[in-house]
């Protein structure tokens, strides 16, 4: 049975820490956008905010969605001895890539390539 919390305790970061994958699911209309993020590129910022690059891929549904309504899922899950979901559902605000304060989060080599950042703060 799952349950619910307002924030992230130290158990949910340390998990997502570990995930090697996560994916973003957004609607901002009739038809549901999923897409697998992986590579060093989520932080977690604070007991309800996170911060993840946003890279360049097949297309920029992500930004769009966010533009439009905002809210997005973010899901982490593990398939190993201990398989886990979990699902981080949030009011999404893109963030410029020149954003020093966001760029000092994350290596220089794995600033290449992304567009964006993504600021996905837990809604209560």
């Amino acid at each position: 049975m799952g349950t619910q919390a307002a924030s992230l305790n130290e158990v949910d970061r340390t998990f997502i820490a570990e995930q090697k994958i996560f994916f973003i699911a957004s609607c901002s209309g009739k038809e549901v956008n999923l897409s697998p993020r992986g590579y060093n590129c989520f932080r977690v910022t604070g007991d309800n905010e996170a911060l993840f690059l946003d890279y360049a891929g097949s297309g920029n549904r992500t930004a769009r969605d966010i533009e439009n309504h905002g809210e997005v899922t973010v899901v982490f899950c593990s398939f190993g001895p201990k398989p886990q979901i979990l699902r981080l559902f949030c009011k999404g605000e893109t963030i410029d890539r020149n954003d020093e304060t966001c760029q000092n989060l994350f290596p220089s080599d794995d600033l290449r390539g992304m567009r964006r950042f993504v600021n996905p703060h837990l809604l209560r």
